[in-house]
């Protein structure tokens, strides 16, 4: 297309300018049309609740049958009776698009969603934007405040186990053996006499064989193992290498109990995985407890670290509990159903 003379260029770049700005200015008509709109639809439903049960089964029901009627979400419906409730008087909404309004809706502070509101227009932010810095401000909240949820969690004693009973059909008779834990059993190491199932005993190391010592421990102080990480693959789930005693070694996919971090896809999950890769970067070896297995084949495991320390026995009297920093430094969640809190 040839250019205009070099006279007219001038011209030529105020009539572009002309045109982009009565698009543009159509465009936020057509913005806040649509606003108000839903605005009047979500005024509509409240004004009906309020004449027609309100919050009863009636009300809850409402937003699915009109979702039906009008081929809609009857999340979107439910959205623009919030917005309704949140900003009763429409004189107050300001030149924002209805996607930043949704999300402001959701804020319950009213001073907060009016400082967002000022930020959005004088920022002109786009709905990403918005979202990022809210989430940004929410998790540096979080992170000032600390987690004032405390996992209840019992250390254990390194290479203690319970002697169980198992069937032998081979010879129609049963015989103990100690449970080293993670589906390993092995028979009585030689010279242990004359054993029960009632009992939880300590291995020893004598220099040239194992032994079994009777002990007071509990049942809740037993499946205790020194483990090496191998790869941190999200927050909350570790691939180790785990001391079973007796010379067997078992490599573990570890699920922390209790807890549950951000997906590793996402940006939160990624920041929680750097931070686990950081806090056990000094830590020769991590002391685990597990007993249980959860979803997915993954053993349940509180995991416990302590930089530079090289004897196990004091990372399990007195190592972090990585599960509860995690929720203290708020990059993981409590998962409810799994573990007591206090």
């Amino acid at each position: 297309m040839p250019n205009p003379p070099a006279a007219g260029r001038a011209a030529y770049q105020k009539l572009l300018t002309d045109i982009r700005g009565e698009i543009e200015s159509a465009r936020r008509a057509v913005e806040q049309r649509l606003v108000r709109t839903y605005w009047a639809v979500g005024r509509v439903i409240e004004k009906h609740l309020a004449r027609h049960g309100g919050r009863s089964p009636y009300g809850k029901n409402i937003f699915l049958q009109l979702a039906d009627d009008l081929g809609m979400n009857d999340r979107v419906l439910y959205s623009y009776a919030r917005f309704y409730r949140v900003y009763p008087d429409a004189r107050a909404l300001r030149p924002i698009k209805w996607s930043h309004y949704r999300y402001l809706s959701m804020i319950d502070s009213p001073s907060k969603r009016e400082a967002w509101e000022k930020r959005i227009v004088k920022e002109d932010l786009t709905l990403n934007e918005f979202l990022f810095q809210l989430k940004e401000e929410r998790e540096d909240a979080r992170a000032r405040k600390g987690s004032s949820v405390k996992l209840s969690v019992t250390r254990g004693f390194l290479y203690h186990y319970r002697l169980i009973k198992v069937a032998d059909f081979l010879e129609r008779k049963s015989r103990i053996m100690v449970d080293c834990g993670f589906e390993n059993r092995i028979d009585l190491p030689p010279g242990s006499g004359e054993l029960t199932n009632k009992r939880i005993v300590k291995s020893e190391w004598t220099g040239s064989a194992y032994r079994l010592k009777f002990t007071n421990a509990t049942a809740a102080r037993i499946y205790t193992y020194r483990a090496v990480i191998e790869r941190v693959i999200d927050a909350d789930t570790l691939l180790a290498n785990v001391d079973c005693g007796f010379g067997i070694m078992r490599r573990e996919r570890l699920r922390l109990e209790g807890i549950n971090a951000p997906e590793i896809s996402t940006t939160a999950g990624r920041k929680a995985a750097r931070w686990v890769e950081g806090a056990l970067a000094e830590c020769p070896f991590v002391v685990i407890r597990s007993s249980k297995s959860g979803k997915y084949g993954r053993y349940l495991a509180d995991v416990f670290y302590l930089p530079k320390e090289d004897n196990p026995h004091t990372v399990a009297a007195e190592g972090r509990h990585l599960n509860q920093d995690l929720l203290d430094h708020s990059l993981a969640e409590l998962y409810s159903g799994t573990h007591t809190v206090t």
